[in-house]
């Protein structure tokens, strides 16, 4: 697979970390959203640079948050302290909704994000092979946690045995 991404691929990364959707790219740039969704779903390279490109957005905001942290961190309190409760749960919660939406979660690393999709792939492969029933059975046959009664029932006779 090559590493080498094209001009589109990059301006592309660059739109959709940027907040654009994928129809706004797809127009932007001059190819259809299905191919913006190739990209995203199948090309290791163009998903390691987009997460790239969401984790330099985030350091960036994190780096403007910290410039504005005294500021923020005053009025924040001032809301939960001073102002109404629901104004100040209100505040707060935006505020952990955001750390949580500007987390990056996707790996940076093509080959990484390559065996993802294969294992994506072959695991989407298997289940159309089979049906569910063959599913279920396989994964109940291969007893992967255990059985959590086994031996229960010979509990219960050995307690009937004490107390008789």
């Amino acid at each position: 697979m090559s590493n080498a991404l094209t001009s589109k691929q990059i301006k592309a990364a660059g739109l959709l970390a940027s907040g654009k959707t994928a129809v706004e790219v797809a127009k932007s740039i001059g190819v259809t959203p299905e191919t913006i969704s190739h990209w995203k779903n199948y090309n290791p390279n163009f998903q390691a640079l987009l997460n790239r490109f969401n984790e330099e957005a985030v350091d960036a905001t994190i780096r403007a948050m910290r410039d504005l942290g005294s500021k923020a961190i005053a009025r924040l309190g001032d809301l939960v302290e001073n102002g109404s409760e629901k104004t100040g749960l209100e505040a707060v919660r935006l505020v952990f909704e955001n750390i949580e939406k500007n987390t990056p979660r996707g790996s940076t690393d093509p080959g990484q994000i390559e065996l993802s999709i294969i294992s994506k792939h072959l695991l989407t492969s298997a289940v159309r092979e089979k049906n569910h029933d063959e599913i279920v059975q396989d994964w109940v046959s291969s007893d992967p946690i255990g059985d959590p009664f086994d031996g229960a029932d010979e509990d219960e006779d050995e307690d009937e045995e004490e107390a008789a």
